[in-house]
């Protein structure tokens, strides 16, 4: 019984851990969801080097029970030390705060954090295993019961972590109870080994981190080592929500709204003529007078400065959509008395906390100006603001001259070959869903004006100027001067002959064209030159399907050459379960946030409903299908991969009918993860290889690996969801096949 309650605890604390770096490495890496695949992966790769290495190790010692408290005492000594580093590791790698981390400075900042916990957590598996397996009766069963153990701990510890710990409790507050709770396992366990000398070392230090905990220790460490983050600013607030972290600092009399370590917010406005020209410019289209009322609409960004130039007007009706009510909360509470009091008493103003797809979706009401406030893509969440989805669904609360506007990243000297890609994908799409796309080119943003009607195309300097003074507006920067500068065709005709250059490419939901421009822009230029070449080659999409038909070479070539050796076709089933298992984990993970956008809050929970069902496949498999053919095994999880893949076009139908589905998508998941562990085992056993347990979870974990950097990292966002599936329904058929002629046993 202590092993068993030991091995739940080794599941429980090893989710939160690895739940709350995730949650915390999301914030180094600005929030980029592309950053969970590389996580993922990286944490099943060193757990699967732990697993392998130490798993040798503890096959040599006598006393396992002995080797495995000094594991876990190591997995909670680095577990502390890793949290403490998330907080240091962008001042230690020189990345400026604020600015777009690449691609290749994520890889750097995963492995450094992830890479200890991980390796003492694999270890720890492997000691389970051995542990249950020190009744020789038991030795076929050690490796499931271990697993189905592990695996209700992590269940566990996903729930626990949602709607507990995260609710109420800093990181460093929760790593220390995770602590506590370890060394509370190993006290059991020392008792039941009946070490007295030990027992009473493990007392001792647990003690010690209880009193720390009791003192508020850990609030101290989390205030010192956020402030530690911010140098050079005061640090005022900082705050999580169930999308991100919000951080406000101030410096030089501003106060600074960061948001996943993005500057969102600055009080006061500090680019007064942005938002001038972002509401001014586009209302002089919409035939303003002080007579009649005006639909307007502003998806993000509204008090960054665009709700106090709306304001100026009195025949606007207002709503602002910003799901963050913390974000929110948090701005309003910095802004001056007065511009406070204007927003939140006007009757016209209405703020709305809620996704903005799931706004437009559920009402009616139609506007005359749609103004998207959200600078540039910066993630999944912006992303599927820009999508030829969103803006299709956006046109039934539009008229036939109602008019879009928003932003993205522009220069008139030079703009890169991945910004000048970026802004032809998001033209592109706009003139899909719009009759009429105008575009203003500056000097740091472009102004995209759509419609289905040509007002977009009547902007004069007279018009704008003239609205605005029949509505008592003065500017010193919109000048006629000024705004025929702004209006002039030459830059937009140079503009547009730059972009149709690009080859046609639509931004859509599931294939984030948008978004890995924007990314392929970022590491490109916070890198070497090597690394950019290196990120140029994966992110282009004809260069990873010739790398699939290399991988597709590979397999055919080791599945031939060892046709005839039973394990080894075995072995290939293992790697492949591993990169389907992953793959879909993250792929699940990217839809739901394509549809609901908060991740960040439930990434615990959906983690542990596919790790729960991967357990109860696992036992299911142990009772009463351990003697059934790997091949038939094989087939159910092609046919339950292409089930999820049909299914998930489903999920933007009503709340309660997506919620059921997505719960349904992760256990399908889960099932396939672990419905062969059982049988990979005894096929192994029965050829007598050597420890068996450690093999097959370090040959899983490192398909899991590759499964979530090829397939969650560059397939998924590169390639799409099609391709991709694709291609592990075809590892699998191929794997079938040769099963099927050479390796009936099987």
């Amino acid at each position: 019984m202590p092993i068993k309650i030991t091995a739940v605890i080794v599941g429980l604390t090893g989710i939160i851990v690895e739940t709350l770096l995730i949650r915390e490495l999301l914030v180094v890496c600005e929030g980029n969801e592309l950053s969970l695949g590389i996580i993922f992966s990286s944490w099943l790769l060193f757990e699967a080097i732990g697993s392998f290495y130490l798993g040798k190790e503890i096959s040599k010692r006598k006393n396992k029970i002995f080797f495995f408290v000094i594991l876990q005492l190591l997995f909670v000594i680095f577990s502390i030390s890793s949290l403490y580093l998330t907080r240091n590791i962008k001042s230690f790698l020189g990345i400026e705060l604020g600015v777009g981390v690449s691609l290749q400075n994520i890889f750097i900042v995963v492995a450094t954090i992830i890479a200890l916990p991980s390796f003492f957590h694999g270890g720890l598996y492997t000691c389970l295993v051995k542990m249950f397996s020190l009744n020789k009766k038991d030795i076929e069963t050690s490796l499931p019961m271990a697993y189905i153990f592990e695996l209700m701990g992590a269940v566990v510890g996903g729930v626990v972590f949602t709607f507990l710990l995260i609710k109420y409790l800093f990181s460093f507050q929760i790593v220390f109870l995770v602590s506590i709770l370890s060394l509370l396992g190993i006290i059991l366990l020392l008792i039941y080994k009946r070490d007295k000398l030990s027992t009473l070392v493990v007392i001792f230090m647990f003690l010690c981190i209880f009193t720390a905990y009791i003192f508020n220790f850990p609030s101290k460490v989390e205030y010192k080592t956020t402030k530690d983050i911010w140098k050079g600013f005061k640090l005022l607030e900082f705050k999580n929500s169930i999308y991100g972290k919000v951080v406000v600092v101030e410096r030089e009399a501003q106060k600074v709204i960061y948001y996943n370590s993005i500057p969102i917010f600055t009080i006061p406005v500090s680019d007064k003529t942005f938002y001038e020209e972002l509401v001014h410019i586009p209302l002089s289209l919409v035939t303003l007078n002080n007579k009649e009322k005006i639909n307007v609409l502003i998806i993000y960004g509204g008090l960054s400065g665009l709700l106090y130039e709306f304001l100026k007007y009195n025949t606007l009706d207002i709503d602002y959509v910003e799901p963050d009510s913390v974000l929110v909360n948090t701005t309003l509470q910095l802004l001056d008395n007065k511009t406070k009091t204007d927003i939140t008493t006007n009757k016209n103003v209405n703020i709305h906390n809620i996704d903005p797809r799931v706004f437009v979706k559920k009402h009616t009401k139609k506007y005359k100006l749609v103004i998207i406030g959200m600078k540039e893509i910066t993630d999944i969440n912006t992303n599927k603001i820009f999508t030829y989805e969103f803006f299709k669904l956006l046109k039934n609360n539009l008229y036939k001259d109602s008019v879009v506007v928003f932003t993205t990243v522009g220069s008139l000297v030079y703009l890169h070959k991945e910004l000048v890609k970026l802004n032809s994908i998001i033209y592109n799409t706009v003139s899909s869903v719009f009759n009429f796309v105008n575009v203003i080119p500056a000097d740091s943003y472009n102004l995209f004006l759509c419609s289905d009607s040509d007002v977009v195309f009547k902007l004069t300097p007279e018009t704008i100027l003239y609205n605005m003074k029949l509505n008592k507006i003065n500017s010193e920067v919109l000048t006629k001067y000024y705004l025929e500068y702004r209006l002039n065709e030459n830059l937009k005709h140079k503009f547009l002959e730059d972009i149709n250059k690009i080859k046609k490419i639509i931004n859509r939901d599931f294939s984030v064209a948008g978004l890995t421009s924007m990314l392929c822009y970022w590491s490109i230029k916070n890198t070497s030159s090597v690394g950019s070449k290196f990120v140029s080659l994966f992110f282009d999409k004809t260069n990873l399907r010739y790398l699939v038909f290399i991988m597709f070479f590979i397999i055919l070539l080791y599945l031939w050459l060892f046709r005839n050796k039973q394990n080894y076709i075995v072995y290939y089933s293992i790697f492949t379960t591993g990169y389907i298992g992953m793959f879909l984990n993250i792929l699940l993970m990217f839809v739901f946030q394509t549809v609901y956008g908060y991740i960040y809050h439930l990434v615990g929970i959906l983690n542990s409903l596919f790790m729960g069902a991967a357990a109860l496949s696992c036992f299911f498999s142990e009772k009463f299908l351990k003697k059934t053919k790997l091949i038939f095994c094989e087939i159910c999880i092609v046919v339950l991969t292409f089930f999820i893949s049909l299914i998930i076009k489903f999920l933007y139908k009503e709340m309660f009918v997506s919620y059921f589905i997505f719960v349904l998508v992760f256990v399908l998941g889960g099932l396939i993860v672990g419905l062969e562990i059982p049988v990979f085992n005894k096929l192994l056993l029965t050829s007598e290889v050597a420890i068996p347990e450690s093999r097959i979870f370090g040959i899983d974990t490192l398909g899991g690996w590759l499964g979530g950097i090829l397939g969650g990292v560059f397939l998924l966002f590169v390639v799409g969801i099609k391709e991709s599936v694709a291609f592990i329904l075809g590892m699998k058929l191929i794997g079938i096949l040769f099963m099927f002629l050479f390796a009936k046993n099987v």
